[in-house]
């Protein structure tokens, strides 16, 4: 009995030193992130670029994601590049870094600010940014997901060539689900993208024919 006892209470002893362990991280991180994102919403881009020993010291992918984005806020204009290079395209990485750790807690300078930035950077050109607002569509779910699909109407208007170039790279189960987004279109802006997209049939590759036809049937 008292070898049960011994044992029930090292059970526990173990639970509630690793739940004590992980809060005390978790408190640690939290912190650091609001000091870092105080940092970028005030514009104190040198104070924020101090920390880059720190922050990749860390070793922890919340924090260099945090990162990024908060250089990006500081000065859009000197970071923008590595922002879109840093963004995610995998679930853990949109929901649980950027959604849960960052928009939840209202660091950024409004809500969802990072999933309409990469929109943004998406709608002048930028093709990687272009896949990152797709892909991120894909991998998304809730209001996240509803901020991409926002995007997508404007970027296929403004950047249909590299959009088509794009969504060629994309399985097409994968992208059926990105022209959902194409709904919130008038028939006259759904007739006008078919008409600038089909233009482009005889200069571009096999796979992006293949994306052309199959908006040329949505309705």
């Amino acid at each position: 009995m008292r070898y049960a006892i011994a044992f029930v209470l090292f059970f526990y002893f173990i639970v509630y030193s690793s739940f004590a362990v992980g809060n005390g991280t978790m408190t640690d991180n939290d912190a650091f992130l609001k000091k870092m994102f105080n940092y970028a919403n005030t514009g104190n881009l040198k104070a924020l670029e101090a920390l880059k020993t720190e922050v990749f010291g860390q070793r922890n992918k919340t924090l260099a994601l945090a990162y990024s984005l908060a250089l990006y806020i500081a000065s859009p204009n000197i970071y923008e590049r590595q922002y879109v290079e840093a963004f995610p395209v995998n679930f853990e990485g949109i929901m649980y870094d950027l959604y849960e750790q960052i928009e939840l807690t209202r660091l950024t300078p409004s809500f969802l600010y990072s999933v309409e930035s990469i929109g943004s950077i998406a709608k002048k050109g930028d093709e990687k940014a272009i896949e990152k607002v797709f892909r991120g569509y894909i991998y998304s779910d809730g209001v996240v997901s509803e901020s991409f699909c926002e995007s997508i109407p404007g970027v296929f208007i403004k950047q249909a060539q590299k959009t088509v170039s794009v969504l060629s790279r994309i399985d097409k189960e994968d992208r059926q689900r990105d022209y959902l987004c194409l709904s919130t279109l008038s028939p006259e802006q759904l007739a006008q993208l078919k008409k600038n997209i089909e233009k482009l049939m005889p200069t571009v590759s096999t796979q992006e024919r293949q994306v052309i036809r199959e908006i040329m049937e949505l309705k």
